[in-house]
């Protein structure tokens, strides 16, 4: 017997991780998958309780500590002496006995967001919705609260901006895609550089840059969104700050544009192509780069679609996991909230090229944003 087994045989805990199959097809990294060595650690740690069929885990908070969306926004905070359901696999009356005998304490459930039955039973057992936590793997868990019996003071919970809600949403129409086009088809010789990250299926996305951490057009990387070797290899990559390629004069049209933008400062530009016939960017989200936000001085970010097709299609997930499929027309303006869940597929046979602009928030922003 392994020491992780903590004692447990292990086709018994095999028998319980049986029960998790349709838990875990909503799991898209290895941290929320509940495995035969996580259940062993609970059992050990006596946070799950099992029924007949299924099974629930129960942790008191010891500290205060803070419950965030994604980065540092913040929806609520544990109290020491909160109760927190999770990994519930079965709703039956058992389970329900379980949450009921815990009702004295303030108590918080979390569960998959794409799972109707699991924010059902949430919504039953008299929780409130107090938003969501995102995963840097692109999973979302719905954020559920509910005050102990007769409590005297019921807990207030942050306020998030109205900007924090939106995943997409179309800000503007009428830009002359046509006429950036034209400026871009001035380039000539200019290599796409592929895109780094690893949900770049097929290698089929790339971009070159207006604006970026180099004067290098074909520089697209955004340095603290890098990893450790490359950190390593490229000494002082902390103290670079954006600057203008030498491809950013030849868009007089683009400058103009931006120009008009209710920002303080523009970070990044680019252009990005994802190829025809199935080019795709897997769904993910870009957690790695802590500067996103809509707070004063974070990055959001804007999309306008130069070239793009009827079968070009854009997918995002909201707070409660309902997925958004947009087809971005030309000279549209949208803002993506790239903090939350995305993919993007080219079903068509024309290459699809957006300008990807990174605008620094601030009121202003926010209000162009909410009021469109």
């Amino acid at each position: 017997m392994k020491n992780w087994q903590h004692g447990f045989e292990l086709d018994y805990l095999i028998s319980i991780q049986d029960r998790y199959k349709e838990h875990n097809t909503y799991a898209l990294g290895p941290f929320l998958e509940v495995k035969k060595n996580r259940i062993a650690s609970d059992l050990h740690e006596k946070k799950l309780l099992l029924t007949e069929k299924g099974a629930i885990s129960v942790a008191e908070s010891k500290v205060k500590s803070p419950i965030t969306m994604h980065g540092d926004t913040i929806i609520g905070y544990k109290q020491p002496g909160d109760i927190t359901f999770s990994k519930i696999t079965n709703f039956d009356k058992e389970i329900k006995d379980i949450v009921y005998a815990n009702l004295g304490n303030n108590c918080w459930l979390f569960t998959w967001a794409e799972w109707k039955e699991a924010n059902d039973f949430a919504i039953e057992q008299g929780f409130d919705y107090i938003g969501c936590k995102v995963s840097s793997f692109s999973e979302i868990q719905s954020v559920y609260y509910r005050d102990a019996i007769n409590v005297i003071e019921p807990r207030e919970h942050p306020k998030l901006l109205g900007a924090e809600t939106i995943n997409i949403k179309k800000i503007g129409k009428g830009i002359d895609a046509n006429q950036i086009n034209k400026e871009l088809l001035l380039l000539k010789g200019i290599e796409y550089t592929n895109h780094y990250s690893n949900y770049n299926k097929k290698g089929s996305w790339s971009a070159i840059s207006l604006r970026g951490y180099k004067d290098d057009p074909n520089f697209i990387a955004k340095p603290v969104e890098m990893n450790k070797k490359w950190k390593a290899d490229n000494v002082g990559w902390e103290e670079w700050t954006c600057e203008d390629t030498s491809l950013r004069e030849k868009f007089p049209y683009v400058n103009e544009l931006l120009s008009k933008l209710p920002t303080n400062r523009i970070e990044r530009i680019r252009f990005m192509s994802l190829a025809p016939g199935g080019g795709e960017l897997q769904r993910h989200t870009d957690q790695v780069d802590p500067d996103l936000g809509v707070n004063d001085g974070k990055i959001m970010r804007l999309h306008i679609p130069v070239v793009t097709n009827p079968q070009m299609e854009f997918t995002s997930w909201d707070m409660h996991g309902v997925k958004h499929v947009k087809n971005m027309k030309e000279g549209d303006m949208w803002y993506l909230d790239i903090r939350k869940p995305h993919m993007a597929i080219n079903k068509g046979e024309e290459t699809r090229i957006h300008l990807v602009v990174d605008v620094e928030a601030s009121e202003k922003m926010r209000n162009f944003l909410e009021k469109k």
